[in-house]
């Protein structure tokens, strides 16, 4: 999300909104999938936050304008895809 643009437009713009998903898989099926919206005003700590909710799987952090996603447990089984 590099570059995304998050924070208020220039006056006279309008602002981006819409939904990002995530969806974390690993070799077994999904492991979770979450959504969250965005819009004016959206910053990327709110995004990660709206993608880490309540689960215990992995951490989505804000850094810049670029989001982090780790898993949370050890081993083979958090080898997880992100789409």
């Amino acid at each position: 999300m590099a570059g995304s643009g998050f924070g208020p437009p220039p006056s006279g713009n309008t602002s981006d909104s819409g939904t990002v998903t995530l969806t974390v898989n690993n070799s077994s099926g999904v492991v979770f999938s979450d959504s969250t919206n965005y819009g004016a005003g959206a910053t990327p700590t709110s995004v990660a936050a709206g993608l880490t909710g309540s689960n215990a799987n992995v951490n989505v952090t804000a850094v810049n304008d670029s989001l982090f996603i780790q898993a949370t447990g050890p081993g083979a089984s958090t080898d997880y895809i992100y789409t």
